[in-house]
């Protein structure tokens, strides 16, 4: 079994970076989108206080939705990827948009207590965009963290 600088087996170390990449990635969700809320909100403060209490809060929910997704979207697709050798950092990324804005979509809904009058146009459309940013974010700093720059190789 191969090693890497210091002697530990390289399987085991990109275990270990999957592993940390599983767990730091999805804080970037609620990170992006409290900075989309003081952005684009005409109503927001940007007192300290504020953002402070504001990523409390917005972290109460946005974790275990970004971390649910991370785990039960992210990894079955990142092992599908692996298995046919197309995991890329593209391709993860590509696939963090897509379920970012699925997840977030449906998270409003059920936030709304299922009435579908919340995911009419153009709110939807919004929603999608807001959910792909954070997926794509959160695929992104998952793809930096793991080390993932070129195909598997197997």
């Amino acid at each position: 079994m191969s090693t890497d600088s210091r002697g530990m087996p390289k399987k085991a170390l990109g275990e270990l970076k999957l592993g940390r990449a599983t767990l730091f990635a999805p804080l970037v969700a609620p990170v992006l989108y409290l900075a989309g809320v003081y952005l684009f909100s005409p109503s927001s403060s940007n007192e300290p206080t504020d953002v402070y209490v504001g990523l409390m809060l917005v972290s109460a929910y946005a974790l275990p939705v970004s971390y649910i997704g991370t785990v039960a979207i992210g990894w079955p697709v990142l092992k599908v990827l692996q298995r046919t050798n197309r995991l890329t950092a593209g391709n993860l990324i590509l696939t963090g948009l897509v379920a970012g804005g699925v997840l977030f979509e449906a998270f409003v809904l059920l936030m709304a207590g299922f009435h579908f009058e919340v995911l009419a146009i153009p709110y939807s459309v919004w929603y999608f965009a807001a959910g792909g940013v954070m997926g794509t974010g959160v695929a992104y700093i998952f793809s930096v963290i793991s080390g993932l720059t070129k195909p598997s190789s197997g």
